[in-house]
């Protein structure tokens, strides 16, 4: 089995989340179909995988969400309690990842935009910005939005920081 490595990274900003957890959990479940190992690893506990309806009928969701589809995952290890900050830090600096959200954006990724136009892109992520008590009303749509120079280091966009003080 390949070494175990903890890349769940909790601090991403909660709009790239989504993308990464199932990314991660593919990722999990292909590893597990082929090093299935007798004792769980230490601090980890098996997830026996499964399968679930993913997607919506709603014309305004776009990519993976439409239409209605079953998803399988397989079983898959994971850590059980959270990756911290540092840990999460102490892995980029051991393996030199690079987050989705820290790289340059892809033409597929924004296949309703001209090539030219993704150039002009920024690395960005969706920052979860829920309405406030004098916009109660605001759609459940608006509330996340995307801030370039947001990621794990700067969960807010490039002004903020995960340091806590």
């Amino acid at each position: 089995m390949a070494e175990r490595s903890s890349i769940w990274p909790v601090v991403l900003p909660a709009g790239g989340l989504l993308v990464v957890v199932l990314v991660y959990l593919t990722y999990l479940s292909i590893q597990a179909q082929f090093a299935k190992p007798e004792t769980p690893p230490p601090g980890m506990v098996r997830i026996p995988g499964g399968s679930f309806k993913m997607g919506s009928d709603d014309p305004t969701f776009r990519g993976e969400a439409e239409p209605i589809h079953t998803v399988t995952v397989g079983p898959f290890w994971i850590d059980v309690t959270e990756v911290t900050n540092e840990q999460f830090e102490q892995f980029v600096k051991a393996t030199g990842y690079v987050t989705i959200v820290e790289r340059q954006p892809e033409p597929r990724q924004f296949p309703d935009l001209p090539p030219d136009e993704v150039k002009k892109l920024k690395p960005f992520s969706s920052v979860f910005t829920p309405p406030g008590p004098n916009d109660p009303t605001r759609s459940f749509m608006d509330w996340w939005k995307p801030v370039e120079g947001a990621n794990w280091r700067h969960p807010q966009g490039p002004n903020s920081s995960i340091v806590v003080k």
